[in-house]
């Protein structure tokens, strides 16, 4: 009983596999081998080229812009910080007492700023409005520099342009509020030698930003030890600042305000956001361009063999074989330029971030153009390829195995 169920099991897996053969054979004939049509076996190249190239514009396009998303987002953080907390009376935040509030929460780091509004005046007479920061502890990467300076400035380099100042040269740093003295009342000034530029790539910072040290701003702006102007949360996951955020904001009652990153920003990511969503719609046609392709090639191979898919259906062919015939001929170059697609999309993902790397102008914030490959993107792709390539597949599938064998035998 064993070796007759052995060989059963044998017979069924050979028979599996010779259908699938036979089917693969007679897909590849309808598809390649013309008798009155000679441009058919053109329409399936042409077919599979155009979802081909569909995919590999949908996977470089979609990760370039995926890559700039990402690296603008980074940027921002670096800027903004993830979370920031404002006390309700400026200036007067004690950092300790916060710490010890937020004791406990999931928070990698708490960090406080010294800012304030000034006026810049260069030694050539030049003024310009701008904005000291200091930040009582340094992150890597939040700035394009190693180090806030120790005595001097990091200036915005629009605003060093603005105020026609280079590195060495001295700046006053003026603050707008008034000391009563002697003769008067007087704006307080501090003088500090400009020790180099900094880009951030967002011109509103740089046209307004200048980097001191935190003993420097406290000197500057009159704040005791321990008080700041306001202060960053940074966490592990940036994207989860609102949460965080809903979760810390009944914690610290009215006393504080806390405003995300994606907030501080909100014009930007809605343009970002409908970006990507409009450019991988019109992207996407170019794929259904290709299914229509599809559709029109199996629509021809049909029309020139009726009188053969009629034969096959006299001679014992069902209509669920010849449904299958042309759905899995119109599947197969879907697969196929799906395949292909992937291949040539992904490898010139990895070349324009390798090899042909883009220099960008100066107005972007970053130097070059970023490529970063999304692994949602690539399965949304193909997603939809293989959808379009189904629904543009069965309708001529479907109208073939509607075909009535007895009426195409007698009148063609």
């Amino acid at each position: 009983m064993a070796e007759e169920k052995a060989v059963n099991g044998a017979d069924e897996v050979s028979t599996v596999r010779g259908r699938a053969w036979f089917l693969l054979r007679m897909v590849w004939r309808f598809l390649f081998r013309s008798q009155s049509v000679g441009v058919l076996p053109y329409l399936t190249i042409f077919a599979f080229l155009s979802i081909s190239i569909g995919v590999a514009t949908l996977i470089i396009v979609l990760s370039v812009m995926n890559g700039f998303s990402t690296t603008l987002q980074e940027q921002l953080v670096g800027v903004y910080s993830p979370i920031r907390v404002y006390s309700l009376y400026p200036g007067e935040m004690e950092l300790n007492e916060l710490k010890e509030k937020l004791d406990g929460e999931d928070i990698e780091e708490i960090v406080g700023v010294v800012e304030g509004d000034v006026l810049f005046q260069s030694g050539r007479e030049n003024y310009a409005g701008g904005r000291v920061i200091a930040y009582t502890s340094w992150r890597e990467g939040r700035l394009p520099v190693e180090k806030p300076p120790e005595t001097g400035i990091y200036l915005g380099r629009e605003l060093a342009r603005e105020l026609f100042v280079r590195s060495g040269e001295e700046l006053t740093v003026i603050r707008p509020d008034a000391q009563r003295t002697p003769f008067g009342l007087l704006p307080s000034a501090e003088t500090l030698r400009v020790e180099g530029d900094l880009r951030t790539g967002f011109q509103d910072v740089d046209a307004a930003l200048g980097l001191v040290s935190i003993e420097q701003a406290r000197q500057l702006f009159d704040l005791t030890e321990g008080k700041v102007s306001h202060a960053e949360l940074w966490i592990e996951d940036r994207f989860r600042a609102d949460v965080v955020k809903q979760e810390l904001q009944d914690k610290l009652a009215d006393n504080y305000n806390l405003v995300t990153w994606m907030e501080a920003n909100p014009a930007l990511f809605e343009a970002l956001r409908l970006e990507r969503t409009v450019t991988f719609i019109v992207l996407a046609l170019i794929v259904i361009v290709a299914a229509i392709n599809i559709l029109c090639m199996l629509v021809l191979s049909i029309l020139q063999r009726r009188r053969q898919i009629a034969m096959m259906m006299s001679m014992g062919a069902s209509p669920a074989i010849v449904l299958s015939l042309f759905l899995t001929a119109g599947m197969l170059i879907t697969v196929i330029g799906l395949a292909a697609g992937f291949g040539v999309g992904l490898t010139g993902c990895w070349l324009l971030d390798n090899v042909f790397v883009i220099e960008l102008p100066p107005v972007y914030p970053m130097a070059h153009l970023p490529v970063q490959v999304e692994t949602f993107h690539l399965i949304a792709i193909g997603v939809v390829t293989l959808l379009l390539g189904f629904l543009s597949s069965f309708y001529p599938a479907w109208a073939a195995a509607k075909i009535d064998p007895a009426e195409v035998l007698r009148y063609g």
